[in-house]
């Protein structure tokens, strides 16, 4: 494995982190406008809507793909395994402080495997396919299917933890997984405020 693919690996990785908690961020912004202000929903209803449920199912699949078990794709596993190989190569730690550090983040990993495993029935019962049950059994299949938000945040921030420590192992520098501009949702709903007609009370 050559170091430069190593950290080409790490670069992916942290995209993913921010492209999953910017979907989240935005999501959960709109759905609260669109909760407490019926006239900004009114606007485009079906639009925001639908917008909402997309950055949802974006954030849900950026979670799984973070920690999907497909051997082949690049995942936090996969990230490990490749410095596992690669432990007397990194400029800022030594290999046995780059096995402790992989070991701890295996250890942190089962402890939050039920969070996982319910992301990823859903993701494999919903959101990449879709169960029959959803036809045939509705009532109760729907409720073996819930991820909330929390549970999204969580496995983005075990995500972020684990390539922290990479990170400061490799560069002794920690990556910021802010998006610029993930707020700028602020701006339409602003625009929008702005723009409504309000109407006049004396008109006939």
């Amino acid at each position: 494995m050559k170091r430069q693919h190593f950290v080409s690996g790490l670069d992916q990785l942290i995209a993913t982190v921010m492209q999953g908690r910017t979907c989240v961020q935005i999501s959960r912004r709109l759905g609260a406008v669109l909760h407490d202000d019926k006239d900004f929903a009114a606007t485009g209803y079906l639009f925001w809507n639908a917008s909402g449920a997309a950055l949802s199912a974006i954030a849900q699949l950026w979670a799984f793909k973070l920690f999907d078990e497909d051997k082949a794709a690049l995942t936090i596993h996969r990230i490990l395994k490749e410095a596992e190989g690669l432990k007397h190569q990194f400029p800022h730690r030594t290999s046995a402080q780059v096995e402790a550090m992989i070991k701890m983040a295996y250890a942190k990993m089962v402890s939050s495997a039920a969070r996982r495993k319910r992301i990823r029935d859903k993701r494999n019962n919903l959101i990449a396919h879709l169960n029959r049950q959803v036809v045939t059994n509705p009532s109760d299949f729907g409720s073996g299917y819930i991820v909330r938000w929390s549970d999204l945040l969580a496995e983005f921030d075990l995500a972020a933890s684990i390539l922290d420590d990479l990170c400061l192992a490799t560069c002794n520098v920690a990556p910021s997984y802010e998006v610029v501009g993930a707020d700028d949702m602020e701006n339409v709903i602003s625009l929008i405020g702005r723009c409504r007609v309000v109407p006049d009370k004396n008109a006939c």
